[in-house]
């Protein structure tokens, strides 16, 4: 009741502030059904509508998990991209017409200079209102989706425990199962957060061209041209997280396994005395698994280093080249070059992250369609 806009920035919790607007909130408005799109039965009968749909593939080996998801939730990814694309145009607009402003103002004794500079305000401030909402809600309908699709890997895991055949029982163990559906899926809301920054930068990074050349000439040039060092730099640590990843996985489930087959056995391990062999059967696997984490994280800390230091070299390298060429730097060229680099770089480096999650993402991919397998799942969904 005290801002009437409020819902508009949070379109989502609408239904919270009907309830609220004729009486206060319990914890039983929260504990209500939840909407049949996040149900996993629902979830589930979408992914085997697309399994027999004839564009996946009629082969085991044309089956592809990632195809599959690409087909279910392909509108909902799309809007947010579209959403966040906004939010970055938005910001753009802002930082130019911010610029204007500070050149009208800067002339203020003119009459028109001060009609453009009050035009100038309204229009950053409905850029700001459009960017807020646009990114409010992106943010939300991005974890909405990563929901889904968390979800639905879940259930499809599930069904292939409660139906899987005879042939391939051996070949499955409890520490696979176990990290399949307690990390390995809970990777894609993870991704589903930063994932709509692999459509918008690169639109963004066209956009900001123009304005670079604009503000700085050919030294704006030189810096857009450091900024995209990072893509490269990107894709070649994303493979790196992926390869790296995929054996610390492999380590994970050979010790999850073991633990299960010791916490199984323990009568026979008491009796015959195995305390001392099964321990360094398990101090063997932790050392394996802890020396793949440990490459992880060393990969994470060294390319966190090389990519938040980015934005002062980068800055530092373009006014250095801009003053060395002879040019004057003012408070206007100076401010809104700053705000594009830092807004452009921050933008890339939250895309370099997302490629080093699809990285990692890409060892989940394979380890689902090797668990799931084609033939088990036609063969009971006929029966």
């Amino acid at each position: 009741k005290i801002n009437p806009f409020f819902p508009w920035f949070y379109l989502y919790i609408l239904p919270f502030l009907r309830i609220q607007s004729h009486r206060r909130i319990s914890s039983d408005d929260f504990i209500k059904p939840i909407p049949e799109c996040l149900t996993a039965e629902y979830q589930y009968s979408l992914m085997i509508k697309a399994l027999n749909n004839k564009d996946v593939g009629e082969t085991k080996e044309e089956f592809n998990i990632l195809r599959i998801l690409i087909m279910i939730h392909w509108k909902e990814y799309l809007i947010c991209c579209i959403l966040r694309t906004i939010h970055e145009v938005s910001l753009l607009v802002r930082i130019l017409f911010l610029q204007r402003f500070i050149e009208h103002y800067l002339e203020m004794d003119n009459i028109v200079s001060r009609e453009k500079a009050l035009i100038d305000c309204l229009i950053i401030g409905i850029a700001s209102l459009l960017s807020v909402i646009a990114f409010r809600n992106s943010i939300f309908y991005s974890n909405m989706l990563g929901t889904k699709i968390k979800i639905g890997c879940s259930a499809l895991i599930y069904r292939k425990i409660l139906t899987i055949n005879s042939c391939n029982i051996q070949n499955t163990t409890t520490g696979q199962v176990t990290n399949l559906l307690s990390s390995d899926v809970g990777r894609f809301e993870r991704f589903a957060f930063l994932s709509n920054n692999l459509i918008s930068t690169p639109i963004l990074v066209i956009l900001v061209f123009p304005l670079m050349y604009f503000n700085l000439g050919w030294s704006g040039i030189f810096g857009m041209l450091l900024v995209m060092l990072v893509f490269p730099l990107s894709l070649g640590f994303a493979k790196l997280f992926s390869i790296v990843r995929q054996k610390a996985a492999t380590f994970t489930d050979q010790r999850i396994t073991l633990i299960n087959e010791i916490l199984v056995g323990m009568k026979a391990i008491k009796v015959f005395g195995w305390e001392e062999l099964y321990e360094a059967a398990v101090k063997n696997a932790r050392s394996q698994e802890f020396s793949q984490i440990c490459k992880i994280m060393y990969c994470h800390s060294f390319y966190s280093a090389i990519m938040f230091s980015y934005v002062n070299v980068v800055t530092f390298c373009v006014y250095v080249l801009y003053s060395g060429l002879g040019f004057p730097l003012n408070i206007v060229t100076v401010l809104s070059s700053n705000i594009i680099l830092t807004n452009i770089i921050t933008c890339v480096l939250v895309f370099g992250i997302a490629l080093r999650e699809l990285g990692e993402l890409k060892c989940v991919f394979k380890r689902i369609d090797s668990f799931i397998g084609f033939n088990d799942i036609f063969f009971n969904e006929e029966k």
